[in-house]
């Protein structure tokens, strides 16, 4: 049962090549361990990097958000204030026709009056002709002697 030198070297050959594959097993599973740890920091960066960046869009949309209340807002005073202006702008439209109605009113009874006046003053005018004529007659005859 006792094994012989040349099987000792064997089997010493095998355990230290087993040892040896052993060896490069745990050099390998601390290189994986090594890489891990460093895709573990990568990992670690990448997740800060973007909760920083989940944290800056939030904070625009926060702005872009406050933004666009101001904006609908101003829009909205505008409107207001355009509507007012409109419904001012009808109001001095419809005074300045109002206005425009009685002038041209006026401007007819005006018309109307000096029409009526010229017929007063060319009736006066006949009038005072013919006293005129009458005058100068009631004269001649006073100086003829009548």
């Amino acid at each position: 049962m006792f094994r012989q030198p040349k099987e000792y070297a064997e089997l010493y050959q095998r355990i230290n090549d087993i040892s040896n594959l052993l060896q490069n097993l745990q050099q390998s599973v601390q290189a994986l361990l090594t890489n891990a740890s460093q895709i573990q920091k990568s990992i670690q960066t990448i997740s800060t990097g973007i909760e920083k960046s989940d944290k800056s869009i939030q904070d625009a949309i926060k702005v872009i958000n406050s933004s666009t209340v101001d904006i609908a807002n101003r829009v909205t005073q505008m409107n207001a204030i355009v509507n007012q202006f409109g419904d001012t702008s009808k109001k001095l439209m419809d005074s300045l026709f109002d206005a425009l109605d009685k002038i041209n009113s006026l401007l007819n009874k005006l018309q109307g009056l000096s029409g009526s006046m010229q017929q007063s003053l060319t009736s006066a005018t006949t009038t005072l002709e013919t006293i005129n004529n009458n005058v100068k007659e009631l004269n001649a005859k006073i100086e003829g002697g009548c």
